[in-house]
């Protein structure tokens, strides 16, 4: 690697020195460490050590004890990549690494204290069962040993281990093989093997690879799948002394099947989503991609595809890749009919003068069918009251409402007291709620953190949690109406707790090598800021509050510990459970997490896009194992990552859409789809990883703007409905919309439903521009007519024997009940306003 971390271009060296604060005055150097339990390591680092000294050695012994337990040593200056130090399986007590410098006169030492504690939770096995989770449905391996089969998905592998052709909802992907391109010597190569060879199959893995040859280069690929279609790929480059100026990875979609994109990196809400660039040739890379802290020119996630079906690439670093920090990686080219993703791996030339093993994956979508059990998806409605069948699901939206001392850090209720949760399942259970259980409740806060103004805000969320489960029967699987609660926790939160005081370095995004560490430790402490970094320097201004909203990745451990309390709220009064945030951020652990040292010896960051995958699928073979439905509500905000997604249930989208200007703003405005609305197609149905999509309420105008809720709900209801997307209101306008969809049996197999994306639909629509739902059953449709720019006369014309209707036919305006103008048969004229809606019921005129 070339690229430099920061993307600032900074060294390594250069970015600490930069961004290291003057020392305090009793202690002349930074000495940071970092305990890993789980890998029985430490990580630790020397930062501007005086002038003078030479040598450096670091001793880890428990607390007030001369038994040296691990023990390193080394010269300075000192790797700027940090060093790792194995450490013995240690027993719970503190500890102390003591550093000693010499050589510079009288010895220096510093001494770092740590914790370890032992918990219920560590090395569990929870969701680690190999069991196929509905609706996924086992592996198989075609008689031919190279044709592998997930649901809605079949995979042909080729000679080079790659996919030949790939096939979702039977429709082929592939415009031709995939390719491991390698430019050598003047000419350009296509790898190629004798055949794939099947190493394990079973229900819930298969596993294989082939080798190949391309030109000088010889390499063997090695695929994984797991049952939801995932395939792991690591493709292992041998060395060769030949200079080779490219070694690529080619997709050749058809272009019929990929016409919209999505591209992800570190900079939350700019993820670019819509449709692929026109033209011919190169027309998209990667290298403007907009970005934060990730450094360029690597990029961890793009899909290409359509509504539904596309091929998903992904990968958690560039590790073993040779490219230059200024070139494209990757890159989209149309040429004839098809559309290819070119992933670059080698961009500067170079010998490969030691094996590189490269590791990605690829996914074709959709990764399942939308929900349909116990319910049908479409019969889903957050803080519904108006569908008399289906299902009535609510988010609980915060960790105070079911007993915690802070709003978004922690996966338990304080001091572990696990009396709230019994409570909430009686009250689910009984109907009786019992509001004296508060100011029990509240007894046991008496610490000085806990002001009388915190006990307020307790006392408000526990109530109404109270009252909440008093509204929300725990219902039986076969009721016709299904009320669910799904309780918030924080995938990305660290709080300092027990568990954080001995795990923290293992879950933390950073090392102690991260050019970022100073700027925590100089930073004042202010709780509960996204951003900040919590470090073992400022335990002492720590206490049960202090804690950071999206500072770890939910690494094994740290899964481990959220599924054990998971588990716990599944036994009581969850029904499901939400997460909040599924992003990524650089992460620069390269013991635990993905970062790695190059071969410069540099720190190198990646972003943790498995951790997040296994969360997801454990906790559904969790639920599964419980004999529950597997329910998990994943708050993605623009991150439509389909490998990370996919054993996901609920999809949480559009989350700052209601910030600054955009808080009066009607919805289409917000998104920007009067004239495309690809945005959605490619990010927010949620039809690629098969879940439900839900929009946050975006929709509380200041109250002096002169724009009120009701309009704004109207305008959300018209990019919503069209879409399959649910909206969590319960105003007026939106159950009265619910219960004419349930009155037509929505969800139900005799409903037939007509999305305006779909081919040959049975409504058109001239005039306006607008987007149709289309829904029917013998003898009755309704059309739901959303606008998506300025107003006017809307002519419909229905196909009346594709909806099974008569040619005499009359409709009628859904909410108000008054008649719609007809103008011949099948033909209706629906006047309409900028950005509002018109719910039109057609049925037999007699």
């Amino acid at each position: 690697m070339t690229a430099s971390w920061p993307a600032h271009g900074l060294c390594l060296a250069a970015a600490l020195a930069a961004l290291t604060p003057p020392a305090p005055a009793e202690e002349t150097v930074q000495f940071r460490i970092g305990y890993h339990p789980s890998q029985r390591k430490v990580r630790h680092m020397i930062v501007a050590p005086p002038a003078g000294m030479t040598d450096w050695q670091v001793t880890l012994a428990a607390q007030g004890a001369a038994t040296v337990l691990a023990k390193q040593a080394g010269r300075l200056p000192f790797n700027p990549a940090g060093e790792t130090m194995d450490v013995p399986d240690l027993p719970e007590g503190d500890y102390t690494l003591t550093l000693t410098l010499t050589g510079g006169g009288p010895p220096l030492q510093v001494a770092r204290a740590f914790t370890r504690r032992r918990f219920p939770w560590e090395n569990s096995t929870l969701g680690k069962e190999a069991v196929v989770v509905p609706p996924f449905t086992p592996l198989a391996v075609d008689a031919d040993g190279k044709t592998v089969q997930c649901i809605l998905r079949r995979h042909t592998m080729s000679g080079a281990g790659l996919w030949e052709q790939a096939a979702s909802q039977q429709v082929p992907l592939l415009a031709a093989p995939m390719q491991i391109r390698v430019a050598a010597g003047g000419a350009t190569h296509t790898a190629s093997g004798p055949g794939v060879s099947i190493t394990k199959q079973a229900d819930t893995q298969v596993v294989g690879g082939a080798a190949w040859t391309a030109g000088p280069v010889r390499g063997r690929t090695r695929f994984d799948y797991d049952y939801d279609g995932f395939m792991k790929v690591t493709l292992d480059v041998e060395p060769t002394p030949e200079r080779v100026e490219a070694i690529d990875l080619v997709v050749p979609m058809r272009a019929r099947e990929a016409w919209l994109m999505h591209a992800v990196t570190d900079l939350l809400r700019s993820h670019y989503a819509g449709k692929i660039p026109e033209g011919r040739g190169r027309v998209w890379d990667s290298a403007k991609v907009p970005r934060h802290q990730l450094p360029a020119p690597f990029l961890p996630y793009v899909w290409i595809g359509g509504t539904e079906r596309g091929i998903a690439w992904i990968a958690e670093n560039d590790r073993d890749w040779i490219v230059d920090d200024k070139a494209a990686t990757h890159e989209i080219v149309r040429e004839g009919e098809a559309v290819s993703l070119v992933v670059h791996f080698v961009t500067r030339p170079a010998p490969i003068a030691r094996r590189r093993t490269i590791t990605f994956a690829l996914m074709a979508t959709p990764a399942k069918p939308m929900p349909e059990a116990p319910v049908h998806h479409r019969a889903w409605w957050p803080m519904s009251t108006a569908n008399r069948e289906g299902v009535d699901f609510h988010l609980i939206g915060a960790c105070y409402y079911w007993g915690s001392q802070t709003p978004c850090l922690q996966f338990y209720p304080a001091f572990r007291n696990f009396s709230i949760f019994d409570e909430i399942a009686r009250i689910r259970r009984t109907g009786q709620a019992d509001m004296a259980f508060t100011d029990r409740w509240l007894a046991q806060f008496t610490a000085p953190p806990y002001t009388d103004e915190l006990k307020k805000t307790y006392r408000a969320h526990v109530d109404w949690m109270l009252r909440c489960a008093q509204r929300a029967p725990r219902t039986p699987p076969g009721a016709a109406k299904q009320v669910w609660l799904v309780p918030y926790t924080n995938a990305r939160a660290i709080n300092w707790d027990l568990e954080a005081q001995t795990y923290l370095d293992e879950w933390s995004i950073y090392d102690v090598a991260d050019p970022r560490w100073s700027q925590a430790v100089a930073a004042k402490t202010d709780i509960g800021q996204c951003g900040q970094r919590m470090v073992r320097e400022k335990a002492r201004e720590y206490n049960d509050l202090s804690g950071v909203a999206y500072e770890v990745d939910p690494l094994p451990s740290y899964a481990d510990m959220a599924l054990y309390y998971h588990r716990k709220m599944y036994e009581t009064f969850a029904d499901g459970i939400y997460w909040d945030d599924f992003f990524v951020l650089p992460n620069t652990n390269p013991v635990t997490g993905p970062a790695y040292i190059d071969d410069d010896g540099r720190l190198r960051p990646g972003v943790a896009w498995f951790a997040f995958r296994d969360l997801a699928k454990r906790n559904a073979v969790m639920q599964h194992r419980m004999g529950l439905r597997p329910l998990s509500w994943i708050h993605m905000t623009n991150c439509n990552v389909i490998p990370v997604l996919s054993f996901g249930t609920v999809l949480y989208d559009w989350e700052w859409r209601d910030q600054g200007e955009y808080a009066t703003k009607d919805f289409q405005d917000r998104l920007g789809v009067d004239d495309d609305t690809s945005l959605i197609l490619a990010q927010s149905t949620g039809l690629q990883s098969g879940n439900l999509m839900v929009s946050l309420d975006l929709f509380r105008p200041p109250a002096a703007s002169g724009v009120s809720r009701e309009w704004l709900v109207r305008t959300g209801l018209a990019v919503c409905i069209p879409h399959e997307i649910k909206l969590p209101a319960a105003d007026a306008v939106h159950q009265k919309v619910i219960g004419l969809f349930d009155a037509m049996g929505y969800g139900k197999p005799e409903c037939a439903v007509h999305r305006y994306w779909d081919p040959d639909p049975p409504v058109t629509a001239a005039g306006p521009n607008v987007k149709t739902l289309v829904l029917s059953r013998p003898g009755k449709a309704l059309v739901f007519v959303g606008s998506y720019g300025p107003g006017g006369d809307c002519a419909l014309t229905l196909d009346l024997k594709r909806l099974g209707l008569p040619p005499e036919c009359k409709a009628t305006n859904g909410e108000t009940g008054q008649p719609v103008e007809r103008t011949g048969p099948g033909r209706f004229t629906v006047p309409i306003r900028r950005h509002d809606f018109q719910v039109v019921v057609v049925e037999p005129s007699g």
